[in-house]
C-alpha cells in the first residue's frame, strides 16, 4: 500500500491520483524536515535567508506492506538520520523521456495550469541503501 506523505495528491500516468494522508483535522499531514530560517542580509541587493534543516517530522517507522511517498528532501534527511529508506519513494521528476508530463501552452489557454508545471509523473522513484564500500 502506498501512503502519500506529501501535502498534495500525486498523479501518476495511467493511475488514479494518490491522495495525501489526512490528519485528525481533515487536512494533509505530510512528512517534513524541520527548518530554521534566518534573514541573512542581501545578495547582490536581493534579500537572502539562511536555512538550517533539522530532523524529519511525521515519518512513520517502516511497516511491512507500506511504501511511503515523500519528497526527496525527506528521503535525504531520513538517510542522514540513519533511518532505513527502502520503504520510501518519491515522484520521479528527472529529465528526458522518463521524466514527468508537463502542462502545455494549450493547457494554459484552457485555464488549467501554466506551461511547464508538472501534470503527472510517469514513475515513482524507489530508494535502496547505499552499497557498503569494500575495505582496502
Amino acid at each position: 500500500m502506498i501512503v502519500n506523505l506529501t501535502p498534495h495528491p500525486i498523479t501518476q500516468e495511467g493511475f488514479e491520483p494518490i491522495p495525501p494522508r489526512l490528519g485528525p483535522d481533515g487536512k494533509p499531514n505530510p512528512a517534513r524536515v524541520a527548518e530554521t530560517v534566518t534573514p541573512d542580509g542581501t545578495f547582490d541587493g536581493r534579500p537572502a535567508v539562511t536555512v538550517q534543516r533539522g530532523r524529519v517530522e511525521g515519518l512513520p517507522a517502516p511497516e511491512d506492506g507500506s511504501l511511503y511517498l515523500v519528497s526527496e528532501i525527506v528521503v535525504d534527511a531520513a538517510r542522514s538520520e540513519g533511518r532505513t529508506i527502502e520503504d520510501l519513494c518519491s515522484p520521479y521528476t528527472g529529465p528526458g523521456p522518463l521524466g514527468p508530463i508537463r502542462f502545455t501552452a494549450e493547457d494554459e489557454a484552457a485555464g488549467l495550469a501554466e506551461p511547464g508545471q508538472i501534470a503527472a509523473v510517469r514513475f515513482l522513484r524507489r530508494y535502496v541503501a547505499a552499497p557498503v564500500e569494500a575495505a582496502v
